[in-house]
């Protein structure tokens, strides 16, 4: 692919041994990065800018706070 033409997926979420997934849009990315946080692991998020993939954000996994669980 070259610098000069999208992916036509620009959204890519990483998640535990660096594997990774493309999602068209953000909103199917992140519902990716929630199977994932759930899961116990953290997802990275990278959206293709100017010609390069680009770190969007970082993801902790989701953790439970004992005194509000039943």
């Amino acid at each position: 692919m070259t610098a000069d033409r999208a992916p036509s997926k620009p959204w890519r979420v990483y998640g535990t041994r660096g594997i990774s997934e493309d999602y068209r849009s953000q909103r199917a990315a992140y519902e990716a990065v929630g199977v994932i946080t759930r899961g116990g692991n953290r997802a990275k998020v990278y959206h293709w800018e100017s010609g390069s993939w680009i770190l969007f954000e970082r993801i902790d996994p989701v953790t439970t706070d004992p005194d509000t669980e039943g």
